[in-house]
């Protein structure tokens, strides 16, 4: 996900509020995908190494293990095996995919979050009064101006 998708526009809260749900459905599906997909490639590593001990523990000559087969010589076996090798870095890649994947997810969160205070502080902010005394208004409209002009010439400056 590129990092502008994480940035607000201030000036088009409206876009980014409507944006926002399908970013998150969007990189929601994204960590479904990743957990699911990373669960395939675990079962499918439990299987391999289970055939794999079955193979060896039915023929340890073939497998280079001599006399009767231990725990250690047949762990030893399957985790050399190149093809769970590279099962187990797949897995490996499909975990920080999924890690990856929940952080953005998060920050999609918090987006969401500071969306959400970005226009009730907006909203706040258009619709609140300034609270005004009633000799403010009474002063604005018989000339407020010229009163304050003379107020200020009538103080006396310290020197």
């Amino acid at each position: 996900m590129p990092l502008k998708e994480l940035k607000i526009n201030i000036h088009k809260l409206d876009e980014e509020i409507i944006r926002q749900p399908q970013l998150y459905y969007t990189f929601a599906i994204r960590v479904e995908n990743a957990v699911s997909e990373k669960k395939i490639v675990e079962n499918e590593l439990e299987v391999l190494k289970n055939r794999l001990e079955k193979k060896v523990r039915k023929n340890p000559k073939k497998y280079g293990i001599d006399g009767k087969p231990t725990e250690g010589a047949i762990k030893s076996v399957i985790n050399n095996n190149k093809k769970i090798r590279q099962k187990t870095v797949d897995v490996i890649n499909l975990s920080s995919n999924e890690r990856m994947a929940q952080k953005v997810e998060n920050a999609l969160k918090q987006k969401q979050r500071m969306l959400e205070a970005l226009v009730k502080l907006k909203t706040d902010l258009w619709y609140s009064d300034v609270k005004t005394t009633h000799n403010y208004q009474e002063g604005k409209r018989k000339g407020f101006k010229n009163e304050v002009v003379k107020s200020l010439g009538k103080i006396k400056r310290r020197r």
